[in-house]
């Protein structure tokens, strides 16, 4: 299993024709597969069936790129749901947070706003897991590179399987 887990995650990795010069069509590809390795707690969604709401804060191309990736998509049995974020004050409810760029001044107040609560929480760069985020993403050649504060991730009581931890760059 840990075996398809790498080869998943590297089919996403590779460079194709066409991507943005962000690569947010990695990201979010990356970010829709990480999900199905996660386990939220208890009580984190309403119903069985609940979407997992998705929120993206800042403005950025990987919102279009997420609107494709997760058209359709599930993850552990759940569909997903997406929402643009103007500030982390309007975070509530969702289960995965998305901070671009653009959001990247407000890593702390985004992390600390989000400390405790339920939410998989990706950043722009290895500082934003660093800072206190869960998931800090960095692309190189094209190529997806990954840090995870785990430590936060536990504060959140977010499961992350072993099997993407190990193929971080780092693991604190």
């Amino acid at each position: 299993m840990a075996c398809a887990l790498a080869i998943c995650l590297i089919a996403l990795i590779q460079p194709s024709a066409g991507l943005a010069d962000d690569g947010a069509e990695i990201k979010a590809a990356f970010i829709m597969q990480i999900a199905k390795f996660v386990e939220w707690p208890e009580g984190a969604f309403e119903a069985e069936a609940s979407p997992i709401r998705v929120g993206v804060l800042g403005t950025s191309s990987i919102y279009n790129s997420l609107r494709t990736e997760l058209r359709g998509a599930q993850a552990n049995g759940r569909g997903f749901e997406l929402r643009y974020l103007d500030s982390i004050d309007k975070a509530s409810g969702v289960h995965i947070i998305v901070v671009t760029a653009e959001g990247r001044k407000s890593v702390r107040k985004t992390a600390r706003a989000l400390r405790g609560m339920p939410v998989l929480s990706f950043g722009p760069s290895f500082q934003f897991a660093e800072n206190g985020g869960i998931f800090g993403i960095e692309i190189y050649d094209g190529k997806v590179a990954f840090e995870v504060n785990n430590r936060a991730a536990k504060r959140a009581e977010l499961r992350i399987s072993s099997r993407v931890l190990k193929l971080a760059s780092s693991v604190y």
